[in-house]
């Protein structure tokens, strides 16, 4: 698989999570966490941060959607890719 079509996959899978785990408690708020993530060749998540967008409810759940979307097409060598995560209610 492509670079592209890989962040497209992580993307819209963490995008998917996202929509399903706005937190409750900061309804109507709106936030953007920017990610990092990287992949094995295989396609396995080797690692995966965010940096902190200041709304710690918002972060916490960014931090645990990383691991819902743990694999994708195998890229055949790692890759890393960035992007962020939108959040609205």
């Amino acid at each position: 698989a492509t670079p592209s079509a890989i962040a497209n996959h992580f993307h819209a899978c963490m995008q998917r999570a996202a929509a399903n785990a706005y937190p409750d408690s900061q309804s109507p708020r709106t936030a953007r966490v920017a990610y990092r993530a990287t992949f094995s060749a295989t396609g396995s998540l080797t690692s995966y941060s965010i940096s902190p967008s200041g709304n710690g409810a918002f972060d916490a759940v960014a931090n645990r959607l990383g691991g819902r979307c743990g694999s994708v097409p195998a890229p055949g060598k790692p890759v890393s890719l960035s992007g962020g995560l939108t959040f609205s209610p």
